[in-house]
C-alpha cells in the first residue's frame, strides 16, 4: 500500500484505510514467490514484521515481537475483492488466524520474487520493486523510549 506523505500527514492513520480501499479493488497482481529459509510459499501479497503492530494500534502480528531474533510473514491468498475484505477485517481484528486464506511463518530471512512491476513498501513508503531481500541484522539497535503513562 503505497501512499504519498501528504496522504499520511493530512489523514493520519485514516490514509492506511483509504490506500488498503484503493488496492481491493485494484487488478489482482501477478503472484509472489515467498522464499523462507527452506521452502518457497506462494501469495497475491505478503506482509514481512518484526512488531506486532502497524500504522499505530493495528494489531496485524499478535506473536512478533521486536526483541525477537526472527520476523512474522504473513502471506495472504485471496481470490477477489471480497477475500481481500475478509483479510484486511481479520487484520483489524488483529486476529490474522480467522482467515484460512492467510498464512503465518516465522523466519530471520525472507527472499520475495514477482513481477518486475510490483512495488515494495517499507513502513507505508515506497521502497522500489521486486525482487527484495528481508533479513534481521545481526546487530540490535538501542532504543530509548518513553515510560507508559499510568
Amino acid at each position: 500500500m503505497l501512499f504519498r506523505s501528504r496522504l499520511k500527514k493530512s489523514l493520519g492513520r485514516w490514509a492506511y484505510a483509504v490506500q488498503a480501499v484503493k488496492q481491493i479493488w485494484k487488478v489482482p497482481s501477478s503472484p509472489l514467490q515467498i522464499f523462507l529459509e527452506n521452502k518457497m510459499e506462494e501469495g497475491d501479497w505478503a506482509i514481512v514484521c518484526n512488531a506486532g503492530h502497524y500504522g499505530g494500534k493495528y494489531l496485524i502480528a499478535p506473536q512478533a515481537r521486536m526483541e525477537d531474533s526472527s520476523f512474522r510473514v504473513l502471506i495472504f491468498n485471496g481470490q477477489g475483492p471480497l477475500d481481500r475484505i475478509k483479510d484486511l477485517f481479520a487484520l483489524w481484528l488483529g486476529r490474522p488466524g480467522l482467515s484460512k486464506r492467510i498464512r503465518v511463518f516465522a523466519t530471520d530471512k525472507v527472499h520475495i520474487t514477482g513481477g518486475s512491476s510490483e512495488l515494495a513498501q517499507v513502513d507505508g513508503d515506497p521502497a522500489g520493486s521486486l525482487p527484495v531481500e528481508i533479513s534481521i541484522a545481526p546487530h540490535r539497535l538501542n532504543l530509548i523510549v518513553p515510560l507508559p503513562r499510568t
